[in-house]
This record gives structure tokens, sequence and C-alpha cells, in this order.
């Protein structure tokens, strides 16, 4: 490769790598509780934008991977691979998050994002918004989050599926920055095929319109 063509590869990965981790670490934030630690949303809330950037990881890892699958598949594709495995550190070591599957994500995304609303499946399975533990421990509930479920245990059933948000936004967390480490660990084992797919996410973010403005020059660069 010529200079020209390295030089214009590293900026467009630098581009990548920066929106990507802007994107994460703005809805991670969002996501976030406050110094009392109450959340700064609302709990359906906090589950739409954690749905909202799987949305736009899967897509980016999709197009990286040369695939155009429809939302549907990028989006369970990506639950799959990067949270619902046990490279996850935040999957394996809870058993709340194992009783999902990517079907379960899916469902879940799609009632959240369309109507607001958590659902009941097809085959039964109800799931519950279960709140963050701080403020089970406000309601003078002092003990662990299992336990708290233990005590619920009387309308809790086999078949239901418990929702916790922090729970859900650390799994997801984990999952953006296994992707980030997964797309440099291609760089050094398939360079070509990162360098096609980096050129790739690059020309969808274009196409897709995310901008960059600079506010002290009143500029909009892309």
């Amino acid at each position: 490769m010529t200079e020209n063509i390295i030089q214009e590869h590293n900026q467009r990965e630098k581009d990548v790598i920066d929106f990507l981790t802007t994107a994460s670490e703005e809805i991670n934030y969002s996501i976030s509780k406050q110094p009392n630690g109450d959340p700064l949303l609302p709990h359906r809330a906090r589950l739409s934008l954690i749905f909202t950037l799987i949305d736009i990881l899967g897509l980016y890892w999709d197009k990286y991977c040369g695939l155009n699958n429809t939302q549907s598949i990028y989006f369970k594709n990506w639950v799959s691979f990067f949270c619902l495995t046990q490279e996850n550190a935040v999957y394996d070591k809870n058993k709340f998050i194992k009783q999902f599957n990517c079907e379960d994500f899916y469902k879940l995304r799609c009632s959240i994002l369309h109507f607001y609303g958590i659902p009941r499946t097809s085959e039964g399975i109800q799931y519950i918004l279960l709140p963050d533990f701080n403020i089970i421990q406000k309601m003078n509930f002092k003990s662990t989050p299992e336990a708290f479920v233990d005590v619920l245990s009387s309308s809790i059933k086999a078949e239901h599926r418990i929702v916790q948000i922090e729970l859900f936004k650390q799994l997801v967390w984990t999952g953006s920055i296994s992707m980030i480490n997964k797309m440099k660990q291609y760089l050094k084992a398939q360079p070509q095929q990162h360098i096609d797919g980096i050129k790739r996410i690059h020309e969808e973010v274009k196409d897709r319109g995310v901008s960059k403005i600079n506010m002290e020059e009143g500029n909009i660069s892309k």
C-alpha cells in the first residue's frame, strides 16, 4: 500500500473508533446514576437507550463484516456474539442474564422502542422490570438482589424473566468494548479484511449523516 492509502485508512479508522467510542460513552453516561445513586432517567427510558446502542453497534458490526443483514438479524447477531457469551464477564458471572437469549433481547427491544412497554411473549414468558438494587435498598430491604428475588418467589415464577437495568447496561457496555477489541485483533490477523471493514463503516457513518459540529467556527464536518 502507498503512504497515501495508509494515511487515508488510519484517518478512517480513527474516525470510526472515535464515533463508536463516543456513541457508547454518551449513551452509557445517559443511563448512569446521580451521585446519590438514583438514575438520571426512568427505567424504561434507560432500557430504550440500551437497545438503541445495540442497534447502532449491531449495524456497524454487520457492515464491518461485509454483511447486509436485516435489522433483526444484525441486532441478534451482535447480542449473541458480544453479550451472551462466556467471554463477556457480566454474562459469565450472573445467573439472571443467563435466563435470556437473543430472541428475548429482540422482543424486549421492539416492545420498549415501539410501545414503551414490557411484553409477554407468545411462549407465556413474562418480563418483569426490576428496579436497580439501590432503589430496593431504599425500600428498607437490607440484603442482596438474589435474596430480593427469593422474597418475591410467590409471584416470580420460572416463566418470568427479570430485567435488571444496571446488569443490562454493564452487559452491553462490556460488549461494546469487546467489539472494538475484536476489530483490533482483526487488524493483526486479517489486515485487508479489517481495512475493507473500516471503509464500509466509514461510508455508512457518512451516509447516515453522522456529523461533528465545530461550534467555534460554525462549520459542520463529516
